[in-house]
Parts: C-alpha cells; structure tokens; sequence
C-alpha cells in the first residue's frame, strides 16, 4: 500500500486531458499539441499551417522528388517533412527528420528541432538525449531546457524535470509556457497545491490573459482537489458554457467511479499501480 504513483496520477490527468480538451502543451511555441497525451512540453512542430489540396499533393511530389536527390540536405527534407504534415504522415515525416538529422550530426539546431519534434511524438528517451547533445555542445536555449524537462516529466523524473524548468526561467524570466510547464509537473507528481499556486500566479502575469492554457490547466487542477464549481468558473473564461459544464461533469463521473478524489487527500492510501 502507498500513496498514488505518480504514473497513476499521470494516466488519470491524460485520460481528462484528452477528453475535456485541456492544452497543457503549451511552451516555446506549441500550441495544443495533445497527439502524444503529453501533459507538459515544448517543441517546434513542423506545420505550415496550410491544409492537403491538390496544389500540395503536386507539391509533396516535388518536394520529396528533391529530398531523395539530396538526402543529407536539411531544407529540402524539412521541406518534404513540412508536406508530409499536411497529410497526416507524422510518423513518415519524423522518419525523414531522423533520416536528416543523422546525416548532419554536428547540427546542433537541427539537433534541438529534432529532440523537440521526438518530445511532441512521445519518444521521451530519444528526445531527451538530442536535447541533452545540444546541452552538452553549449548551444541551448530556454526553450530546450523547457523541452528537456518535459520528456523528463513524461518518465516520471518530476526533481530533474522542475531543474531544467527553472534553468530555462533563469534565462528567460516569467515565461509564461515555462512556468505552466512547472505547475504541471507538480501536478503530475500529486502536489496539486503547489501546482494551483504557480499556476495561479502564472494567470496573474500580465499577458498570460492571452493563454487559455494556463487557466485551463488551473481549471484542471482545482477540479482534481474537489472544487467542481471554481473549476468550472475558471473553464467558462476561455470554453463555451456547456463545454466547461461537460468537462466539470466528466471529471466528477471520473472522480466519482475511480475514487480518485479520496486518493488525492493528504495522506491517503491506495494500491500500488
């Protein structure tokens, strides 16, 4: 017997996560990013932000005919990536950045991309020891720090994941997607006090109005701790009324049928998981 696992609480969070829509992926730059059930993180996901047509079908044709011309090129295979993209080949897209990147190991920014878009695509490891190359080369910025910790969180080393976070806010001060990144990992190892509180104090900064995902993540945070009505205040900011009144209600029924409320309270004890 013992207290929850962090990796308990973590699967409960990605199964609300996914369901009531909560953006908790929400650093340098990704914006709602949840394919991986991820709960923190950051990367630099390749996106155009155009949709397939015809164009682009010629288009991908072009720009992988390129690519195999030139397989060691890093524009020509993050252009033919960028296309894959547009039709949902994730994973053909990640293999032609591998493909790239091993073919220009001294890339120290193609490096950091690639550990970020690992990150994004849930392989944690993978990710984590790209982003540790560029650490270690003296070329990183707050933002693979930001990265780093999330892939640290996603394996449950919650201690080293909250140093990377506070390296990252040592060179970029009150960065609102870093500090969301921090109050999340608390969550995610069961202080949800702490979590709500740096949360909290991440939505009062002035420009964190503009990011519903702080306060959906605070939302998420303060509906863990029982406190259905607040929670549902702080959602209705950013959701319409029947979305935030549909995720309160399924967090209750989740609550409810896995007794997790009783298992979140100070102290409380649960079968291992």
């Amino acid at each position: 017997m013992g207290s929850m696992s962090s990796a308990a609480l973590r699967w409960r969070m990605r199964r609300l996560a996914a369901v009531s829509a909560v953006a908790v992926l929400a650093a340098s730059g990704l914006s709602a990013c949840t394919n991986t059930g991820a709960l923190t993180g950051s990367a630099d996901p390749i996106t155009t932000g155009s949709t397939a047509s015809e164009g682009s079908v010629k288009h991908m044709a072009t720009t992988k005919q390129a690519w195999e011309a030139d397989r060691t090129s890093v524009p020509k295979g993050l252009a033919y990536a960028a296309e894959l993209v547009k039709f949902d080949q994730d994973r053909e897209a990640l293999q032609v950045v591998s493909a790239v990147a091993d073919a220009n190991p001294n890339d120290m920014q193609l490096a950091s991309y690639y550990g970020k878009i690992l990150i994004q695509s849930g392989e944690f490891p993978d990710g984590e020891k790209q982003l540790r190359k560029v650490i270690a080369a003296g070329k990183a910025d707050w933002k693979d720090y930001s990265a780093l910790g999330s892939a640290l969180d996603q394996q449950g080393r919650h201690d080293e994941a909250r140093r990377m976070y506070e390296t990252a806010l040592a060179q970029r001060p009150n960065e609102i997607s870093v500090l969301n990144n921090l109050g999340m990992s608390h969550a995610l190892q069961g202080d949800l006090k702490t979590a709500e509180a740096t949360l909290q104090k991440t939505a009062d900064i002035p420009g964190s109005k503009a990011n519903p995902q702080v306060r959906q993540n605070l939302a998420l945070v303060v509906g863990l701790q029982g406190r259905y009505d607040e929670a549902e205040r702080i959602a209705s900011r950013d959701l319409p009324p029947e979305q935030a009144q549909a995720n309160i209600a399924y967090l209750k029924q989740m609550m409810s049928q896995s007794n997790t409320w009783a298992q979140l309270k100070p102290g409380a004890q649960t079968p291992a998981q």
